[in-house]
């Protein structure tokens, strides 16, 4: 069932419908977490997971149809499980206010630094406001590098890297 479970063009009403699977198969919630079309209804309704399988906090994460409300209801994540930091601070659909309103991460946990670097909706002028990082942690040029957000003049301005870092050529 991974297939159908991560398939984007899953009708969710059969989901809703068959919570336990359809023909003695269990859905992949670890897929159906991964898939960019979840209803998140479904998370909020059932936060323990379907059919005795629990949500990947990984998947959901990374997931580029991010209800934020949901992480922001549950700081601490769900079912006992953290939100996974590399997933949400690599997310293109991160409000960036959440960063800012939370400098040092959530629930204990500091957003992870080339995540942020390389999240392709970075605005570029935090990075211009805050030249040394944020909460003491240096912004990673490697990420800047494979954001495909860099404003190309930055490399042209700084040839040689930014902050003791230099450009990865790979990622540019």
């Amino acid at each position: 069932m991974d297939g159908l479970s991560r398939n984007p063009s899953l009708p969710w009403n059969i989901v809703l419908d068959n919570p336990n699977g359809l023909n003695g198969q269990s859905w992949s919630v670890c897929a159906l977490s991964h898939n960019p079309s979840l209803m998140w209804d479904l998370v909020r309704n059932n936060p323990d997971g379907l059919d005795g399988q629990v949500w990947s906090l990984i998947g959901l994460s990374f997931n580029p149809s991010l209800h934020w409300n949901i992480v922001l209801d549950n700081p601490n994540g769900l079912n006992g499980r953290s939100w996974d930091m590399n997933g949400l601070s690599h997310n293109p659909s991160l409000p960036w206010d959440i960063v800012l309103n939370n400098p040092e991460g959530l629930n204990g946990q500091r957003w992870d630094i080339y995540g942020l670097s390389s999240n392709p909706s970075l605005p570029w002028n935090l990075v211009r406001e805050n030249p040394n990082g944020l909460n003491d942690q240096p912004w990673s040029v490697y990420g800047f590098s494979y954001n495909p957000s860099l404003p190309w003049n930055l490399v042209r301005e700084n040839p040689n890297g930014l902050y003791g870092q230099a450009w990865d050529m790979y990622g540019l």
